[in-house]
């Protein structure tokens, strides 16, 4: 039998994605969402809200019943919706909640230069968590993440970020690496430690073929040096994702042990979270919008359950994320890796490894090694 990732046998959706707002008030010039051609100008209906809300809950209800749920406020910048639209959005998911007996917390992704005391306050009477976007000091972060006019807009997010801990909000970090600030580790690193937000997530730039996404040989030398200082830290100040993920695996697997949730690139299992456009249409995966052949439909047509019997899913999607490389099932850290993110490996690309497939390797290795030194029991 032909092996694969995933058989697709259980319907499932894990989180959703709301594109809440379609624009943003900055130029980042390497925005993926600038290639899509779903862009507008809207602000997502409290109509499509409230619909694709209730027929998630009731497909959860109806394939693998939980007691809460995470809805995540993406963009464009949510925060241009305005702290009218989150309490509209607030009222919705209570008249669900009693419904569905079930609770509902929320995350946004924010630039940070829309936030205020009034909607930090909202936030934190409930239990928002919150993630900001920045790439470094001023003169890493003002690379790439400027305003549409080309001013700095690293004060404006620093002054978010200050107000969300004043106000004690669960809050995160992403750090875009690019082939500019590479080679920055330990700026960046320092930096985003003297902050003092314990979670944060870096990610190499990527757009498919163009000249801004991250080369593989420079993703490597950031993610080894980045471990390097973590390491000289015994780990503490941060946590970052990537290794804390892999840190898990490596622990639940040699211990036969469930594994915990774990960032989308290393479940194996694409397509679980899904994206919910301004106008009610339902995509794969938030990082493939761009790709039109992922869309499954619109929520106001169509069900959940509808969708996930689509054949853009249930052939299109399914048959593209099992393409990757026969030889990955053969890789040493292949029950690790689980073969890398469908993004970076799109078959209309003519890819079948994930472009960050050897920097990847090589860093789930380091951990390896690391966590051997210290237990000796791990097996390979």
């Amino acid at each position: 039998m032909e092996k694969i990732l995933y058989k697709y046998d259980k319907l499932r959706i894990n989180s959703l994605v709301f594109k809440l707002v379609d624009y943003c008030d900055l130029g980042c010039n390497y925005c993926y969402r600038e290639k899509s051609e779903y862009r507008s100008n809207k602000i997502m209906s409290d109509e499509i809200i409230d619909l694709t809300i209730d027929r998630y809950l009731e497909f959860c209800q109806n394939t693998h019943p939980q007691k809460e749920i995470t809805l995540i406020w993406h963009g464009g910048e949510p925060l241009l919706a305005g702290i009218d639209k989150f309490k509209n959005i607030l009222e919705i998911e209570k008249k669900y909640e009693k419904k569905y007996n079930i609770k509902i917390q929320n995350a946004v992704q924010s630039n940070g230069i829309s936030l205020t005391p009034e909607m930090c306050e909202l936030f934190s009477e409930n239990n928002f968590k919150i993630g900001f976007s920045i790439d470094g000091p001023k003169e890493i972060h003002d690379i790439h993440r400027k305003y549409l006019n080309g001013k700095s807009s690293f004060e404006k997010t620093i002054q978010g970020i200050d107000l969300a801990k004043k106000y004690n909000l669960d809050t995160n970090l992403i750090v875009v690496i690019t082939n500019e600030s590479y080679k920055n580790v330990e700026t960046i690193y320092n930096f985003i430690k003297s902050l003092k937000i314990k979670a944060v997530d870096f990610i190499p730039c990527f757009d498919y073929e163009s000249d801004t996404t991250l080369t593989e040989e420079n993703y490597n030398y950031f993610l080894m040096n980045l471990f390097n200082l973590w390491k000289k830290d015994s780990f503490d100040f941060l946590e970052i994702r990537l290794f804390s993920d892999i840190f898990e695996k490596v622990y639940s697997l040699n211990r036969n042990q469930p594994l915990k949730a774990l960032s989308c690139s290393l479940a194996g299992a694409c397509g679980q979270n899904f994206s919910v456009g301004v106008n009610g249409d339902i995509c794969t995966c938030e990082c493939l919008t761009p790709i039109k052949e992922y869309f499954l439909g619109n929520i106001k047509e169509k069900s959940f359950e509808l969708m996930l019997k689509e054949k853009s899913y249930t052939t299109t999607f399914k048959n593209d994320f099992n393409s990757v490389d026969k030889k990955c099932f053969d890789c040493d850290v292949f029950n690790i890796c689980r073969g890398g993110c469908l993004n970076r490996r799109l078959p209309k690309y003519n890819k079948s490894l994930d472009i960050y497939c050897n920097p990847r390797k090589n860093i789930i290795k380091e951990i390896i090694n690391f966590y051997h030194e210290k237990t000796y029991k791990y097996n390979e």
